[in-house]
This record gives C-alpha cells, sequence and structure tokens, in this order.
C-alpha cells in the first residue's frame, strides 16, 4: 500500500484514535505525507502515555510499537477513503484528552455499558442553573438519568436506583450504598463537561486556520 499522498501544508481535522495524544511519543514525518492530524509541528501522536505506555525497553515492546504505529497508519489511509476518522475509539484535541481520560476511568467504575456509551458518543451533558446554582443533566442517549451538582461535586438524588447495573435488579441498589457509584457518576459528568469546554478552547484557538478540506464536519472549514 502506498502511504505517501501530497498533502497541503494546513491543520488537518478529524478526532485522535484512542492511541494518540499530545502526551504520547511523537514521530516526525514527512511532509509530502501530513497524515489525518498532525501537530503544528509537523509530527503527529499515537498513544496516550498514561492508559498506554509504548515506551521500547526490548525487542516484545518494540514489535508492539511498530504494530501501533502501522495500525495507525491504516487506519489514516481509510479516513482518506471515508473523510471520516473510521474508529470509535479516538482522542479529543488538546487539553481535552486529559478530561477525556478522566471521564473513561469513571465510566469503567461504572460498567462495561458506560464505557461503550463514551466510546460511541450516547453520553452527553447539559449544564443549566436550577435555583442559582450550577447544574449537569446527564443523558444516555435522549433519556435523562441524573443530575450532578457542579459546585458541590456531587449527584443531587443519591437516593435514586443506581445507575449501574444492579439498579435494574428487581431489589436495586440505591445510588448512594452502591460502592464508589455515586462518585464515579459525578466525576464522570464533569469531566465530560469538561472536555467539551477544553475542545471548545482548543477550536477557539484554531480560529482562522485553513482547512484542508479532506475530513467531513470540520470547524475549521
Amino acid at each position: 500500500r502506498k502511504l505517501r499522498r501530497r498533502q497541503p501544508e494546513v491543520i488537518q481535522n478529524h478526532q485522535r484514535p484512542l492511541s494518540g495524544s499530545r502526551e504520547s511519543q511523537r514521530l516526525v514525518h514527512a511532509k509530502q505525507f501530513m497524515g489525518l492530524d498532525p501537530n503544528l509541528d509537523a509530527t503527529f501522536c499515537m498513544n496516550w502515555q498514561e492508559r498506554d505506555d509504548l515506551s521500547v525497553v526490548d525487542d516484545q515492546t518494540a514489535k508492539r510499537w511498530w504494530s501501533t504505529l502501522v495500525k495507525f497508519l491504516l487506519l489514516q489511509e481509510r479516513a482518506h477513503r471515508l473523510r471520516r476518522w473510521p474508529s470509535t475509539k479516538q482522542r479529543a484535541h488538546g487539553d481535552a484528552a486529559k478530561y477525556q481520560q478522566e471521564a473513561l476511568v469513571a465510566a469503567e467504575q461504572l460498567g462495561a455499558d458506560f464505557s461503550r456509551d463514551i466510546e460511541q458518543g450516547r453520553i452527553r451533558v447539559a449544564f443549566r442553573r436550577i435555583g442559582g446554582f450550577p447544574v449537569l443533566r446527564i443523558f444516555r442517549g435522549n433519556v435523562w438519568t441524573y443530575s450532578v451538582r457542579l459546585d458541590l461535586r456531587r449527584v443531587i438524588n443519591l437516593r435514586q436506583r443506581c445507575i449501574c447495573a444492579r439498579g435494574g435488579e428487581p431489589r436495586p441498589r440505591v445510588l448512594r450504598s452502591c460502592g464508589a457509584h455515586a462518585k464515579a457518576a459525578a466525576d464522570l459528568a464533569i469531566a465530560i463537561h469538561e472536555q467539551e469546554k477544553a475542545e471548545k478552547a482548543f477550536w477557539e484557538g484554531m480560529r482562522g486556520k485553513p482547512c484542508c478540506r479532506t475530513m467531513k464536519y470540520c470547524p475549521l472549514a
């Protein structure tokens, strides 16, 4: 497969895979193959070091590093054809990746279905003020699930059924007595809220940069 392609020297847009973030190891690559998510210094990132350590210390870790690179480049090829990132596993941009990591950790504590919903973008957070207090309302799909007082960093109704699988049992657990799920639920909502704010700030910082028009729905277009 030919991976070299002429690309304009402009900012490219699409979300990074879960194996990509600014905190990762970086590769300098040829200008004629800019990839689809380069940094401003013509490098690209292929892993999130805190979650997926790709340090090379022996033959096995070197093989894993090269394998990750090949998978990343093949995804780039598919993205070029589809004009969208082909995987649901993707990293947010800039500082938003930190909060995305925090959301993933919280979701894992709540169960595999929450982790899946995070990857598929089915969990959203709406901010509003109720009685003068900042409140985050959390939705799974279009269904309201719970609310969090942002200033107190806790779920408002701790007596509701837990949002994990045990909350759907014939004798359901309530949120406040279901392990650490009350804290995980609050952490999840706050992390998603902060991620959205950081992602918005990232694109505001890119305002005025030219768009390469290789990906659909680019905020720079």
